[in-house]
This record gives C-alpha cells, structure tokens and sequence, in this order.
C-alpha cells in the first residue's frame, strides 16, 4: 500500500460513516468489554476505578458498575459527541468533560467531528487537520494524582483507552503509584503509529516508567506492527495489556486461563 492509498482510506467517507453509525448505535446493555471485565475482577480487588477515554456506550464503565455495584467509577471523556452520548445513556459513575495527562490545565488537540473522526486526539498533528479528520480545540486536563488526592481514593483500578496519550497519563500518576493507591492498571501499548500522530509513545516508553512504579505485565509482550495486521504500512497498531504491582501472587504462578483472555490484542 501506497502512502497515498494510505491517505485514500483514512479520509474515506464510507469508513467514518460506518465509525460515527456504530458509536451511535451502541446500548448500555451491548457490554462491549464484558468478558475481560469479569477476569478482571478475579485477579484484582479495587474499591474505585478511573475509566480514562470511556469511548462508547456500553463499555468497560457498564460491566463493572453490573459486576461491582458498589464501586466508585469517574469518567474522563473529552471528546465532545462521545461525551454527549455518554451523558445521554446515563454513564454509570461520575462523568467529567477533561482530558487525564501530566499537568492541570488546557490541553490543545484534536477535535473529533461528525464528517471527520469521532474522537478527541491529544497527539494529532498537521497531517490530521490538513485531511479534514479534526479540528483544532483546546479541552481541560487533570492527573490521576489530583483525581485521587481530591476523592480521597484507595484501591484504584485505572482503565486507560487513549490512543497513544497513555504515558502522560502516567507521568502525572507518580504520587499515587509510590503511594500504593493503584491496584491495576489496564491499558493500550502501541507498536506502530500512523502519519496522523504525533507525540507518540512507544510500548517501550509505557512499559519502562511502569516498571519504575513496580508494575509489570504477566502476559508476554508481541509487538504487532501494521504491516502483521494489515499487510501494509503506515496503520497504527497496538495491544491491550494489565500490568499489575510486582508483588502481586499471580507472578511466579501457571497463568491461568482467566490470564490469558486478558491478553487482547488488535489493532488500531
């Protein structure tokens, strides 16, 4: 595939139809992550969890509030269409309208819209704007310190979808990991990035500072690159893994078969 077949298919109208049709289509019942969500919570006890880039109704947010009805769930979604259909479908915890990064303020991106992509990028670049994919916003931005600090929560699960913004996340998670505040952290690695990103952050990059806050994945790591899913070039890709507290008993044990659905990979 040709860098220019490349740009063909990200700016084809069809395909970001078919994206916006399906994330407004979704239900709270749909329990997209249910699966995982129930492995999960056999492998980690957690009173509160941050749900960093909810996405879409029917997600990750849905299936613990079904599994853990009495555990505290906050929202970070500053995307604004997918924000208004969370709100619309009632969120199961307390949704804000901000970014998660590495400091407090104004965070500046890309802004999803209804003839371009959905979401909001937080490491989109001229590329993005120059095809028409978002428009250039400017949203507020917290840390998982302040969120915890602030709510005063122990035991934290952290689901972290944020397309390629998961390692500022965790530069402003400092405090609480050496504080032993989070239990679990589940989140996206990215192997391959595409023309439209910008501030990328490598697998390597995530899985070193995770390292330096004592956590680690039991799942093996497999780079997926895009020419392995997509037999071409320049597609982003990445997988889904739980890094867990060192400590943890699961390490130095058989992986158990709830484990091992916990490796999910795709690509982007």
């Amino acid at each position: 595939m040709s860098y220019d077949d490349f740009i063909k298919r990200a700016t084809d109208k069809k395909g970001l139809d078919i994206d916006w049709k399906r994330i407004k289509s979704l239900t709270p019942t749909d329990l997209t992550h249910h699966k995982i969500c129930i492995d999960l919570c056999k492998i980690i006890s957690f009173d509160s969890m941050i749900d960093a880039g909810p996405g879409s109704i029917g997600s990750e947010a849905w299936s613990i509030d079904m599994l853990k009805p009495e555990c505290k769930i906050y929202g970070f979604e500053p995307g604004d269409a997918r924000y208004d259909l969370l709100k619309k479908a009632d969120y199961p915890g307390i949704l804000s309208k901000m970014a998660i990064s590495s400091f407090e303020g104004d965070l500046e991106g890309g802004m999803g819209f209804e003839e371009g992509r959905s979401d909001f990028c937080t490491n989109a670049n001229d590329v993005c704007y120059d095809l028409n994919l978002y428009k250039k916003a400017t949203v507020k931005c917290t840390t998982i310190d302040t969120i915890i600090e602030s709510e005063e929560l122990e035991n934290v699960f952290i689901w972290a979808d944020i397309e390629g913004a998961e390692l500022e996340l965790l530069k402003g998670a400092k405090q609480s990991f050496e504080q032993k505040k989070i239990v679990g952290f589940w989140t996206e690695l990215n192997f391959d990035k595409d023309p439209a990103q910008a501030n990328f952050c490598s697998y390597k990059e995530v899985i070193n500072l995770l390292n330096e806050y004592g956590f680690r994945t039991p799942s093996k790591v497999r780079p997926v690159t895009s020419r392995d899913v997509y037999n071409a070039d320049y597609f982003g890709t990445h997988a889904d893994y739980l890094f867990l507290p060192q400590e943890h008993p699961i390490f130095g044990t058989a992986a158990s078969s709830a484990l091992k659905a916990l490796n999910y990979r795709r690509g982007r």
